[in-house]
């Protein structure tokens, strides 16, 4: 379980409240998001509909910490909430996705994660079929 304090800092923010930390960035003049939340027990991950335990069932939480990511557009900077499929034309999806691999592996080395756990946004429009990823 993750006991120590992390001091954010630019580009990151955690200014959203304790556990939670966010990184923009900017592709194509539009803004995205990578949340990080840290995950503290089985409640939350149940919360996120998430039952690890069931996949696999010697799951421990790591001494270093766990935490959860996700990435959105966000719309306006000022306001913004919840995380939904986002679909990206051509090379955009590309570069969004080197972002979002930057912002973790930026991260990881401030944090000293154990774990990652990505969940699907939700596809509103159905543009892919819905799954869950565990690294």
């Amino acid at each position: 379980m993750l006991n120590r304090q992390i001091a954010w800092e630019e580009p990151f923010n955690d200014s959203y409240g304790p556990g939670f930390i966010t990184r923009m960035f900017v592709v194509s003049g539009r803004v995205y998001a990578v949340g990080f939340e840290v995950i503290y027990s089985d409640q939350q991950l149940i919360n996120k509909g998430i039952r690890i335990n069931a996949d696999i069932p010697d799951f421990r939480f790591p001494d270093t910490g766990m935490w959860a990511v996700a990435f959105d557009r966000v719309e306006t900077v000022e306001a913004w909430g919840g995380y939904n499929h986002v679909s990206l034309p051509g090379l955009s999806a590309g570069k969004v996705l080197l972002n979002v691999a930057r912002s973790i592996i930026e991260h990881d080395y401030v944090s000293n994660a154990g774990a990652y756990i990505f969940t699907a946004a939700v596809d509103r429009e159905h543009e892919r079929c819905g799954s869950r990823q565990y690294l």
